[in-house]
């Protein structure tokens, strides 16, 4: 019975040892497992990045053009309140500057 005894013994310190093994291993498989799926985070990080940077590049483009369009509205109204007869008397005030500094410098050129 002693015999019998030591067996058990022996068997169920086996036992303990494999089931201690079989764990560890299954630890093992489980960090095998989640280095294995960190590139493909990695791929769906970058994706989310890259994205992202989409995302803003395509929202400051679109406020550069909300700019640019109320700068032209601006513009239309800016024109739209000056009547069409203050723009011709301008041009023509113009002019008449141009023409009257162009008499200016010909009157004071001398010629001896």
């Amino acid at each position: 019975m002693a015999n019998t005894q030591s067996k058990i013994d022996l068997l169920e310190e086996l036992n303990f040892k494999l089931q201690a093994e079989n764990s560890e291993l299954r630890n093992e498989n489980a960090k095998s497992r989640e280095i294995k799926k960190r590139p493909t985070l990695l791929l769906k990080l970058n994706r989310v990045i890259k994205k992202n940077g989409l995302i803003a590049k395509l929202e400051y483009d679109v406020l550069l053009i909300k700019e640019q369009s109320l700068q032209d509205k601006d513009m239309v109204l800016i024109n739209e309140e000056v009547p069409v007869s203050s723009k011709i008397n301008s041009i023509n005030n113009h002019k008449q500057i141009v023409s009257q500094s162009e008499n200016t410098l010909t009157s004071d050129i001398r010629i001896r």
